[in-house]
């Protein structure tokens, strides 16, 4: 890591930690995808605490386009990491998404499930990202600029379903989830990469 990204990862890492400890909207995410679950604590305690305690690594690295954030699960399980572009924003909505996003990642890796679908792992993350994203919705009066893209479309249905009604839903709808699983496997960059690596690990932080 050079020194400029250095200095950034030391800028990040505390608000990205008063990001994930005080955020209003994270309290809204709570879901189950299939049997795997995503909720509130998995963000404000365990996720936290790992970058608080480095199991983590918060690190700054140039990322390509509007990649904004990655997380990366080393085979070596003390190097896991969370990597930000150096265009990170963390006053940015759509930032703020991708970092639930990878975060959702980490809170998979963390379960200790062993090997899962690379299109369920995404899948997952993808409606973390957009149920976060409805709940900015609601909250504001204001028109938000969505994430554009077949996936995004169909994680963003799924958000609706989840906090779009008078009272919240907690499975997520069967075919919705199919929805979204075909869309990940049908686009090219996913589709390459699966073609390679059909499965990830999820080993811990």
């Amino acid at each position: 890591m050079s020194l400029y990204h250095d200095l950034l990862a030391k800028t990040f890492r505390p608000q990205v930690l008063s990001f994930l400890r005080n955020d209003w909207h994270i309290g809204k995410i709570n879901f189950s995808f299939q049997g795997y679950k995503v909720y509130p604590s998995c963000y404000k305690v365990d996720i936290k605490n790992a970058i608080e305690n480095s199991d983590i690594e918060l690190r700054v690295k140039r990322l390509s386009g509007r990649v904004m954030a990655r997380y990366w699960d080393s085979v070596l399980f003390w190097d896991d990491e969370l990597v930000l572009s150096e265009k990170f924003n963390i006053a940015n909505t759509l930032d703020q998404s991708y970092l639930v996003h990878e975060c959702t990642h980490a809170h998979l890796d963390n379960q200790n499930l062993g090997q899962m679908q690379r299109d369920l792992n995404e899948a997952i993350c993808y409606t973390a990202q957009h149920v976060w994203l409805m709940a900015v919705v609601n909250a504001n009066t204001g028109r938000l600029a969505m994430p554009k893209g077949r996936i995004h479309a169909a994680a963003h249905n799924i958000g609706k379903q989840i906090l779009g009604g008078q009272s919240n839903q907690y499975n997520v709808d069967p075919l919705l989830a199919q929805a979204l699983r075909d869309a990940i496997r049908s686009d090219p960059e996913y589709a390459k990469v699966i073609r390679k690596h059909p499965t990830v690990t999820s080993d811990g932080v």
